[in-house]
């Protein structure tokens, strides 16, 4: 006798498959809620600019920063503020309720543990036009920290891109970079604030020069147009274990006026972060609306904010 074999594939599997296969060429998924586990410090209470190259140390367990310029001068910045960690413990709060965010939207990936953090980091993204109705601050950085909550020793590196006031100047209507410095004692040290324009290249890198006997890294940023940019040196003993790229707007909270904000998107490239660890980047937002989002998960060939 011959068998003949008819397969039947029933409703449920069927659509099932099918439903597989739309999810497989769905467009990237983006975060579009805020998430409560925020990064980043507070505003700063201090600010000090500092000539290209100044050479900044963190070794003090009560905060106090030790700035060295090239000329011999030595300065000590005492905490502004007392040092704190996380304003809530986990659970954290809705963002709302955390007054010192001011971070809009981030991408953010944990370096390396089995290799003590980091040891470099550079990302390169071209600068916006500027917004219709300008902000009280705008910025846009690459950055690293030693932890995601803060923590009283927690600080952050980072080459920076930004418009505004928030600065030792007074920068409402032009983008200027520089690479800075922030402490959870208050105090941000910056170099001098160089002008840049829309459509440049900014080249913003962090690289661990020494390891002995304490870490010692250079925070440069660059335009790849004009070859101007600066740089400063910050020592300290803590691993750098947390990547982030960041657009970051002042006031805290919600933007109010979305024309705060350039059009469309600005995409991080080219973030070059090492040792990586096998996770990848992950994209939060946090609570200014104007429908900002991140795509949940990206490569490192390229981060992008929707705004």
């Amino acid at each position: 006798h011959t068998h003949t074999h008819t397969i039947t594939m029933n409703t449920p599997l069927l659509l099932l498959l099918l439903l597989a296969a739309s999810a497989h060429s769905a467009p990237q998924q983006r975060h579009t809620r805020p998430r409560s586990h925020v990064p980043g410090l507070a505003s700063a209470c201090g600010k000090l600019a500092v000539p290209s190259g100044t050479h900044v140390q963190g070794l003090a367990e009560d905060g106090t920063l030790t700035v060295r310029y090239a000329n011999g001068t030595v300065t000590s910045l005492a905490p502004c503020r007392p040092l704190k960690s996380a304003p809530h413990p986990h659970p954290h709060p809705p963002l709302t309720d955390n007054p010192d965010n001011q971070w809009l939207a981030w991408y953010f990936s944990e370096t390396n543990l089995m290799d003590n953090g980091a040891t470099f980091f550079s990302s390169r993204w071209t600068v916006p036009p500027l917004p219709e109705d300008l902000p009280s601050n705008l910025a846009f950085f690459n950055g690293l920290q030693p932890t995601y909550d803060p923590k009283p020793y927690d600080f952050i590196i980072q080459p920076v891109l930004s418009t505004g006031s928030w600065m030792d100047g007074d920068f409402p209507s032009i983008w200027v970079i520089n690479a800075v410095m922030c402490h959870n004692s208050g105090h941000c040290i910056y170099g001098h604030p160089m002008r840049t324009e829309a459509g440049h290249s900014i080249l913003g890198t962090m690289q661990l020069l020494s390891s002995r006997p304490n870490n010692q890294w250079n925070i440069t940023v660059l335009d790849q147009d004009t070859g101007l940019g600066n740089s400063i040196i910050y020592e300290t003993t803590y691993p750098l274990l947390w990547a982030f790229v960041t657009m970051e707007h002042n006031p805290a909270g919600p933007v109010g006026d979305c024309d705060r904000l350039p059009r469309d998107s600005l995409d991080f490239v080219e973030n070059n972060l090492q040792p990586a660890a096998p996770e990848g980047w992950q994209g939060v937002i946090g609570d200014g609306g104007c429908q900002i989002s991140t795509d949940t998960f990206a490569q490192a060939e390229k981060l992008t904010i929707y705004f």
